[in-house]
C-alpha cells in the first residue's frame, strides 16, 4: 500500500522539461533574431526604435533614477516640467522584469532594452509550451516548436518595442491554462488569483484585453462543455462567480498601483474631439484579412492592419483542421464562429472600440491582435495531433487554398508590391505540406524509405528556418530601418554624460538641448540621459493644461498636448521657466555663456534664469494666459511673451524684442485671397476641448498661398541684412495648427516641419553678426500654404535683467526634491509665490505650518497669496487614490490569505476522507484479490 502511494505521489510531481526547454531555445531562437538582423549587442542596428525611443527605454532609465535617487517614488522633475509618476508607472514600467533596469548604466540602454524583450518572449514561448503540453496531454515534443511560434508571430516581432505590452502577451498562455484547470479544479484558485495579480501589476493595459479574452474563454469553454445545461447549471454558475472573484480580489491587491495610476491618466484625458465617433463602416476591405494571413509586411504603423500572421505551418494546419473527418463537427462549428467573431472585431468599429479600452488608439491599430494568434496557434496544435486521421486530398486541398490566397494577394493585395514573398511563400507551403503529409505515412515509397526516420526533423528544420529566420527578416528591417549607429549613439550618451557632469548648480535649474542632433535623442528623452530636470515630455498623461499655456509661448506642442519639445532657445521665457543650462552641437550661442566643451557637444549658461520658485506681482492671475487662441489679427507671440513677463514682474517689458514683418517673394505658388475651404488642411479640422480657437478662414489677416507644381515645394523667400550682433527668432502664426514646411537659413536646413500636427512656435535662427545677410526661407509641402504674417525679432538679453532681479527679490532660500518644496520669502509687499511645476491634484501646501489653498496659475502653474512679511512655505505631493489604493490592497490581501487558508483546509480534510476510505477499502478485500492487486 505504501508503495502504491509513493509511486502515485512520484508521478503525480512529474516535472514536465518541455516549458523550461521552450525557454531556453526560445531565446537562443530570438538571439538569432536580433543576430540575423544585425540589432545591438549583436550588430551596429540599434534595438530604439519608434515611441521605445522617445518614451519606453529613456522611462526605463528614469526608473532606475527614481529607485536610487532615495527621494519620493511619486513624482519625477524629469517628466515634463514635473509630474505624477504613477501613471507612466502604471502604464510603461510596473513590469517585474523591468527591475533589470537597475544593473544597467544608462549608456547601456541598447543591450538593457535587447535582454528585456528576450526575456519576455521567451517567457512566452515556455508558458505557450506549458499550456499545449496540459490542454491537449500530449507527449509530443513538437510542442516546443508550437510554443515558440507564439513569441515569433507577426505581433510579437512587429511590436517588441513597445515592451509593456510584452508582459501581458507573455502572460496569456499561462492565465489561459490556468483558467481550463479552474473549471475542474476550483483548489487551484489561488493560483489564478496570484496570475491575475501579476498580469495586472505589469500593466494594465493589456492586462484588460488578457483579462477580458480569459473571461470569454472561460465562458466558451464551460459552454462547450456543457457547463451550462439544467443539470450543471449551478455549479457553472458557481465557478463563473469564482473567477470573477478572483479577478475582483487580484484587482483588489493591485489597487495600490491599478488606482493612483488609473485617477493620473483620467486626470489627464485627451481633449481632441473625435467627430468620427464610432462608425457602422468596416475597418478595411474584408478580403484585405488574407494579405494579413500570409504576407510578411509592416505596412504603415500609423494605420495598421491586424498583425495576425503565425507562420505557413500554423495557416497550413488551421485550415486542414475543417477537413479532418475525425474532428467533431461541434468543434469545428465553435473554432469557425471563434474565428469569425475575432474577424468581426477587426471589421466592426464598437467591438474594436471596446478592445482598445474604449479609447481609439493613437497608432498601432488592432493591439489586441495577437489573441487571434493565439487561438490559431492552439487549433493549429490539435490539428497536428490529429493530422493522421486526414485524407490524402485533404492535405492537396489545404495546400491549394494556400497557394490560391498567395496568387490573389499577389494580383490584388499586398504581394503586388516590390519585395513580396510571394516565391518564398509557395516554396514554404509545398515543403510543409509534403513534410506533415508525410508524418501521417505508415510506409514511405522504397526509393525514399530511409528518409522517414529523418521526417520530423526536416519538419523542425523547415519551420525553424520560416519562423526564425525567414519571418523576422521581411518585417525587421521595416521596423529598424536605417538605424545602423549603435555604436556612435552609445559614445554620444557618454559624451552627454561627461558633459551634464560639468553642472555643479543645486537642482534649482533645468537643462534642455538646442537643435536637436540625434533622430534617438530629443528635447522629452534628455533628462533620462543627464540625470537632469527639464522641461519637456511626450507621454499619454501628460500634463495636457500645462502644455497647452506652454504653447502661448511658442514651445513646440502637438494636437493635444501629449507632446511638448523643447527645440531651441527662447531666452525670454527660458529665463522664467528656470532652464538654465542648454546642450548643444552648435557653436557660438553668444547670447548665452560657454560653460563647457566635450567632443562635439557645448554646455551653454543662462545666467537670467530663476529658480524653480520666485516671488511674482500679486496681481499676476489677472493676466489672460490665452489671449492669443482669441487673436485674429497678429497672434504676435512676441508681444504676449513681453506681456506675461511685465504681468509677472510688475515692470514693462516691452523693449525685450524688437520685430518686424519682411516682405516675401513667391515661387511656385500664387496668393489667393479667396480662403481655399475645399483645401482646408485636414490638421485644421481637428477640435480641442481645451482650445478657445474660433478657426475663422475668413479673418482679415490671414495669408493664403495656393501651390502651382505638386512636383515641388512652394518656396516663400525673405532676404535681408542683420542690423545689429544677436540672436534673431522667427515666428509662422498659424490659424490652429501648422502646414507642412521646412524653414531654410542661408540654403541649410534650420528646422523640419514635416507634419501638420503641431502648433506655432518661436524658432530661434541662430546669432547673426551686423551687416551679415540672411537669406530665410519656408518650404511648403502642401497646395496650401496659410497663416497670419510671419514675424522676425531680435532679442536684447539685456533687457532679462531686471525682470530676473525684480522676481527674485524676496527669495531667501528654496529645498527642491522630487515631490517636496521648503521655500523661504521675505517681502515687505504682497506676492505670488509661483513654483513652475505644473498644477495637479495631489499637492498639499503649508505656510508657516498651516494649511492653505494651492491656486492654479493660468490653470498650468502651481501658486500660493502670500501676504507681507516672511513666510516658510513648504508643498508635498501625494497621489490621489494612493492611500485608498493601499488600503485596498491590504484588503485583498486579506481576502486572498482566507480564502486560500480555507481552500487549503478543504484540500486537507477532502485528501483525508479519500485515505480514510481508501484504507477502509483495502482491510475488507479478500486476500486473493489483494495478492492480485
Amino acid at each position: 500500500m505504501i508503495e502504491k502511494k509513493t509511486l502515485e505521489k512520484r508521478s503525480a510531481s512529474h516535472i514536465d522539461s518541455r516549458p523550461v526547454l521552450a525557454f531556453f531555445l526560445t531565446m537562443f531562437a530570438m538571439v538569432l533574431v536580433f543576430a540575423i538582423n544585425m540589432i545591438v549587442p549583436f550588430g551596429s542596428r540599434n534595438v530604439l526604435t519608434s515611441d521605445l525611443a522617445a518614451q519606453y527605454g529613456p522611462y526605463l532609465i528614469g526608473l532606475k533614477q527614481q529607485l536610487t535617487s532615495g527621494q519620493s517614488l511619486f513624482y519625477s522633475r524629469s517628466l515634463g516640467l514635473g509630474a505624477n509618476t504613477m501613471g507612466v508607472f502604471g502604464y510603461y514600467l510596473s513590469s517585474p522584469v523591468n527591475l533589470i533596469a537597475l544593473l544597467f548604466p544608462a549608456s547601456m540602454i541598447q543591450e538593457m532594452v535587447t535582454l528585456i524583450i528576450i526575456l519576455k518572449l521567451s517567457f512566452a514561448g515556455a508558458f505557450m509550451t506549458w499550456l499545449l503540453d496540459r490542454k491537449f496531454k500530449s507527449d509530443d515534443k513538437m510542442s516546443i516548436l508550437f510554443g515558440m511560434m507564439y513569441p515569433l508571430c507577426s505581433f510579437a516581432i512587429i511590436y517588441m518595442f513597445n515592451i509593456m505590452w510584452l508582459d501581458g502577451f507573455a502572460i496569456l498562455p499561462l492565465l489561459i491554462m490556468l483558467t481550463e484547470k479552474f473549471i475542474d479544479r476550483k483548489k487551484t484558485w489561488p493560483a489564478l488569483t496570484l496570475v491575475l495579480l501579476v498580469l495586472f501589476v505589469s500593466g494594465y493595459y493589456m492586462a484588460y484585453m488578457v483579462g477580458a479574452f480569459s473571461f470569454i474563454y472561460l465562458l466558451c469553454i464551460m459552454g462547450y462543455r456543457g457547463k451550462f445545461k439544467k443539470e450543471n447549471e449551478k455549479d457553472g454558475l458557481k465557478t463563473v462567480g469564482m473567477f470573477i472573484f478572483s479577478a475582483i480580489t487580484a484587482a483588489l491587491m493591485s489597487a495600490c498601483i491599478l488606482l493612483p495610476a488609473g485617477l493620473n491618466t483620467l486626470g489627464n484625458p485627451d481633449y481632441n474631439v473625435n467627430e468620427s465617433g464610432i462608425t457602422m463602416q468596416p475597418q478595411f476591405k474584408f478580403l484585405s484579412i488574407i494579405d494579413q494571413l500570409i504576407e510578411k509586411k509592416v505596412g504603415n504603423l500609423a494605420n495598421n492592419l491586424p498583425y495576425i500572421f503565425c507562420g505557413l505551418t500554423v495557416l497550413f494546419l488551421c485550415i486542414l483542421f475543417f477537413f479532418n473527418p475525425k474532428i467533431k463537427k461541434s468543434l469545428k462549428i465553435a473554432i469557425g464562429v471563434a474565428f469569425g467573431f475575432g474577424l468581426l472585431c477587426f471589421h466592426f468599429s464598437p467591438f474594436n472600440l471596446a478592445w482598445h479600452l474604449f479609447d481609439d488608439p493613437n497608432w498601432f491599430n488592432y493591439r489586441y491582435s495577437y489573441l487571434f494568434s493565439f487561438v490559431m496557434i492552439l487549433v493549429a496544435y490539435y490539428s497536428y495531433l490529429n493530422m493522421k486521421h486526414a485524407l490524402k486530398k485533404h492535405f492537396f486541398i489545404t495546400m491549394g487554398i494556400i497557394i490560391g490566397m498567395a496568387v490573389f494577394s499577389q494580383s490584388f493585395g499586398q504581394m503586388t508590391q516590390k519585395d513580396n514573398t510571394f516565391f518564398a511563400t509557395i516554396l514554404f507551403t509545398l515543403l510543409i505540406s509534403v513534410l506533415l503529409y508525410g508524418k501521417t505515412l505508415e510506409k514511405w515509397p522504397d526509393v525514399i524509405y530511409n528518409l522517414r526516420r529523418f521526417a520530423s526533423v526536416f519538419l523542425v528544420a523547415v519551420i525553424v528556418i520560416e519562423i526564425v529566420v525567414f519571418n523576422p527578416r521581411c518585417f525587421m528591417p521595416e521596423v529598424y530601418a536605417g538605424m545602423q549607429d549603435a555604436p556612435n549613439f552609445a559614445k554620444m550618451l557618454g559624451d552627454i554624460s561627461e558633459i551634464s557632469d560639468k553642472i555643479e548648480d543645486d537642482d534649482w535649474y533645468r537643462t534642455e538641448l538646442h537643435q536637436t542632433w540625434h533622430y534617438l535623442i530629443c528635447a522629452n528623452n534628455l533628462p533620462f540621459y543627464t540625470g537632469k530636470e527639464g522641461m519637456s515630455i511626450f507621454a499619454s498623461m501628460a500634463n495636457k493644461k500645462t502644455n497647452r499655456f506652454l504653447k502661448q509661448l511658442g514651445y513646440n506642442s502637438n494636437y493635444n498636448y501629449f507632446s511638448l519639445q523643447h527645440d531651441n532657445v527662447i531666452l525670454p521665457s527660458d529665463s522664467i521657466l528656470g532652464i538654465r543650462y542648454i546642450i548643444t552641437k552648435e557653436e557660438g550661442k553668444n547670447e548665452l555663456h560657454n560653460q563647457a566643451h566635450v567632443e562635439d557637444f557645448y554646455l551653454y549658461r543662462n545666467d537670467y534664469a530663476l529658480p524653480a520658485a520666485f516671488l511674482a506681482d500679486a496681481k499676476a492671475l489677472d493676466f489672460d494666459g490665452y489671449a492669443l487662441e482669441k487673436d485674429e489679427d497678429k497672434k504676435d507671440y512676441f508681444d504676449f511673451q513681453e506681456k506675461w513677463i511685465a504681468s509677472l514682474s510688475g515692470i514693462d517689458a516691452s523693449d525685450i524684442y524688437d520685430t518686424w514683418t519682411p516682405e516675401w517673394e513667391v515661387f511656385n505658388g500664387q496668393k489667393t485671397d479667396i480662403p481655399p475651404e475645399e483645401k482646408i488642411m485636414e490638421a485644421d479640422t481637428l477640435e480641442n476641448t481645451l482650445n478657445l480657437e474660433t478657426k475663422n478662414l475668413k479673418a482679415e489677416s490671414l495669408r493664403f498661398y495656393l501651390r502651382n507644381n505638386d512636383k515641388a515645394p512652394m518656396v516663400l523667400r525673405t532676404v535681408f541684412k542683420a542690423d545689429r550682433d544677436g540672436a534673431i527668432y522667427f515666428l509662422m502664426p498659424y490659424l490652429h495648427l501648422q502646414c507642412k514646411a521646412d524653414v531654410y537659413v542661408n540654403g541649410e536646413k534650420a528646422y523640419d516641419m514635416d507634419s501638420s500636427s503641431f502648433y506655432s512656435r518661436i524658432l530661434d535662427l541662430g546669432y547673426f553678426r551686423k551687416g551679415e545677410e540672411v537669406k530665410l526661407e519656408i518650404r511648403a509641402l502642401q497646395d496650401v500654404y496659410g497663416s497670419f504674417a510671419p514675424i522676425l525679432a531680435y532679442m536684447k538679453p539685456e533687457a532679462i535683467a531686471p525682470h530676473k532681479e525684480a522676481l527674485s527679490s524676496g527669495m531667501k532660500d528654496i529645498v527642491v526634491e522630487n515631490g517636496h518644496y521648503v521655500i523661504r520669502t521675505e517681502s515687505d509687499q504682497a506676492k505670488l509665490l509661483l513654483i513652475t511645476a505644473p498644477y495637479e491634484k495631489g499637492w498639499k501646501a503649508c505656510v508657516d505650518g498651516q494649511e492653505t489653498k494651492i491656486v492654479a496659475y493660468q490653470d498650468a502653474f502651481i501658486a500660493i497669496p502670500l501676504e507681507a512679511g516672511a513666510h516658510t512655505v513648504e508643498l508635498r505631493f501625494t497621489p490621489p487614490g494612493w492611500k485608498a489604493g493601499l488600503a485596498a490592497s491590504c484588503a485583498g490581501l486579506l481576502i486572498f490569505a482566507v480564502v486560500t487558508v480555507m481552500i487549503l483546509k478543504k484540500k486537507e480534510k477532502k485528501e483525508a476522507a479519500v485515505s480514510e476510505v481508501a484504507e477502509a477499502s483495502e482491510d475488507i478485500k479478500p486476500k486473493k484479490e489483494e495478492e492480485t492487486t
